[in-house]
This record gives C-alpha cells, sequence and structure tokens, in this order.
C-alpha cells in the first residue's frame, strides 16, 4: 500500500526539473540517487527459476527496488523510477531510466553500486 501511493506521487508531486532550484549555476551534479528495497509477498505460484528475480539480499526474501533521486541543494525528491525486482542491480537500473533524462554534461552522486 505504501509503495502504491509513493509510485502515484510520481506522476503528481515529483518534478525532475526541481532539481536546479537553489542549486549552483557552475554545477554539473544537481542530485544524489539511491535504490529501496520494499519487501514483498513473493509472487505465487512459486517458480523457483522466476522466484530467483525477485530476491533482494539486502531482506534475504522477495521484494521490489525504487530508485529515488534528491536534489542536493533543497532535498526534495525529484525522481523516482521503479518498480523493478529485488535482483535488479543499481546501476542497470540507472542505466535504463536516470542517465537517458539527465542533460549532456550532468552528472549524479550515488553510492558504489552504481559503478
Amino acid at each position: 500500500m505504501f509503495v502504491e501511493a509513493i509510485s502515484l506521487l510520481k506522476y503528481k508531486v515529483i518534478d525532475f526539473d526541481k532539481r536546479y532550484c537553489g542549486a549552483n549555476e557552475n554545477s554539473s551534479c544537481f542530485i544524489t540517487v539511491d535504490g529501496i528495497d520494499c519487501r514483498i509477498i513473493e509472487p505465487q505460484p512459486f517458480i523457483k527459476k522466476i522466484s530467483k528475480q525477485w530476491y533482494s539480499h539486502k531482506f534475504n526474501g522477495p521484494a521490489v527496488k525504487y530508485e529515488v533521486g534528491v536534489s542536493i541543494a533543497r532535498g526534495d525528491i525529484v525522481w523516482i523510477n521503479g518498480p523493478y525486482p529485488g535482483s535488479a542491480n543499481d546501476a542497470a537500473i540507472a542505466r535504463d531510466g536516470l542517465v537517458q533524462v539527465l542533460d549532456k554534461y550532468e552528472r549524479f552522486e550515488a553510492d558504489k553500486g552504481y559503478i
């Protein structure tokens, strides 16, 4: 339920252009990004090959993953991408979405999961 509520905000409240608000005009890095895992009930029927995609190492069980970006200057949530299966790699999720919408020379801050 909480995950669904956040997902709906993506279209009502989240504004990717807010990443520039309050930022230094000489900067090329406006957001910090990380993946969050949200527990789920394992999809049924259980099929080992399919169920492996939902496995999250964080919870040692089934999950979905979202990528969340926060404005460095103001702390506003400016990016949500997902859901993805819990086994999804942070760097692959970023390549699938965030990297596609950044300006040409724009960068973002992230942990080593994005290398």
